[in-house]
Order: structure tokens, then sequence, then C-alpha cells
């Protein structure tokens, strides 16, 4: 297990990229469980817990739609599973660091930190989509920003109004 997150953390760290991820669905699927439970405990320590099904299915197939639709438009859908894997592990690296943020701190004292860690994960974003469609590096920070505000308007979507 820490050699998978090493792996992701380099990722994150812009050292590699997809492309040094094994081509696999169990892979896949293993960093698709560790998304899932970091994004967990993020969520319980946000929302109640009936909306713990609804936010992470939201993210986690807005995630799988926006890298198939990359990859396709950029006609390099054979690289899906490294790519996805990647961007899953990485988010749950993110999911993991902003843990300790969403629990110690109150809201005004962790929008700043947040706001750091959401420019991070545009960039590991961007970083990934550059190597795994061959696309500019400007041109992944394009597609990731476009995915983020796609991704808070559907996870608003699934929140109830307040």
């Amino acid at each position: 297990m820490l050699t998978l997150l090493r792996a992701f953390w380099d990722i994150s760290l812009f050292r590699r990229g997809p492309e040094h991820l094994p081509t696999s669905r169990f892979f896949l699927g293993v960093a698709a469980l560790l998304l899932i439970a970091a994004e967990s405990l993020v969520v319980l320590s946000l929302y109640p817990l009936a909306l713990l099904v609804p936010i992470l299915l939201t993210d986690l197939a807005l995630l799988a739609a926006w890298t198939a639709a990359s990859l396709a438009w950029a006609r390099q859908l054979q690289r899906f599973e490294p790519t996805l894997a990647a961007l899953f592990g990485c988010s749950a690296v993110l999911q993991l660091l902003s843990y300790p943020i969403s629990i110690a701190l109150d809201l005004q004292q962790r929008i700043l930190p947040l706001v750091l860690i959401l420019l991070w994960s545009i960039a590991i974003y961007a970083h990934i989509l550059a190597r795994a469609t061959g696309w500019t590096y400007g041109a992944g920070v394009c597609a990731a920003v476009v995915y983020v505000i796609v991704s808070f308007e559907a996870i608003d979507a699934v929140l109830p109004e307040t």
C-alpha cells in the first residue's frame, strides 16, 4: 500500500506521470477504493451520512466521464485505466491532506488551505491529462479548470438547499 501511495505522491509532485502506472482494472479498482475511503472521511466531516453515497457517486462518475471524454478527444482512449487510476489516486492523496484541515479548523480558517489544495489539484489534473493526451500543459490546465467548475456544480446539485 505504501508503494501505491508513493506512486500517487510522486505524480502529485510532478515527478512521474500516469504512464508509470499499470494498465490494469484491478489497479484502477484499488485506486478507486482508496479515493472512496479518503473522500468518505472528508465528506463525513462536513455533511450528514445520507449525502455520502450521492456525493461519492457524482464525484467518481464525473471524473471517469471527464477522463474518458478527454482521452477520446485526444484519440488516446487506450490510456484510460492508468490515467483514471492516477486521477483517483492523486485525488485520494489530496483528500487525505485536506481531512485534517476539515476537522481541525473552523470555516474561515480552512478557506485558504483548501483553496491552495484546490489549485494544487488543478495543477495535478493538468499534469496527468497533458501527459496522457499529449496536450500542452496549458490545455491541460484549461480542461482541469472546466472539470473543477462542472464538478462543483454537480456536487452542489446533490446537496440539499440551505
